[in-house]
């Protein structure tokens, strides 16, 4: 039954480790490219019809979106954190490492597909074209660390079992 609870809570913890590394991807794309007042974002229903409806609308400011940032930056760390103490192993990095390229991949399909349906001169405006390249920016550096999770993955968990080997073998012969 414990081993059940273990599994149920590493998919939650990587479930929730992917949804906030795309937080953080679109968080630190609006960083700095809204307005000191605010950003509406409206979603309209396609029709056809000359009357657009808002399906969604809503208004971010520079500190909700700040706050946002660091919030998913926290909550990364705790998903670490939380999934090295459930099997006290860094082979326990290899999934969120994963996760965060598999990701950036899926958000970086979405990013060019939306790209697509920018019209040029929105692309020229200082604020598009600076929130598509900070995206780009956040995604590489999501993959960096996504490879480096991998890699302490493997590599740190060899190297703790060899230091753990030497310094208990190392304290019986000395008894």
């Amino acid at each position: 039954m414990f081993n059940i609870a273990k599994l149920w809570l590493k998919i939650i913890l990587g479930f929730t480790f992917s949804v906030f590394v795309m937080v953080l991807i679109v968080s630190y794309g609006f960083i700095g490219t809204v307005e000191p007042d605010t950003l509406e974002i409206v979603v309209t229903e396609a029709t056809g019809l000359e009357q657009e409806e808002a399906m969604i609308s809503a208004n971010l400011n520079p500190y909700v979106i700040q706050n946002t940032l660091w919030l998913a930056v926290s909550i990364l760390g705790f998903c670490l954190v939380f999934l090295y103490f459930l099997d006290m192993s860094l082979r326990s990095f290899l999934a969120p490492g994963f996760l965060s390229i598999v990701t950036v991949v899926f958000l970086q399909i979405i990013s060019h597909i939306v790209q697509g349906y920018i019209p040029p001169e929105a692309l020229a405006t200082g604020h598009v074209f600076s929130t598509l390249e900070r995206v780009n920016q956040i995604s590489w550096i999501m993959v960096v660390v996504g490879i480096i999770l991998m890699l302490i993955s493997v590599f740190g968990q060899r190297a703790l079992e060899d230091y753990r080997s030497r310094k208990y073998s190392v304290n019986t012969q000395s008894t």
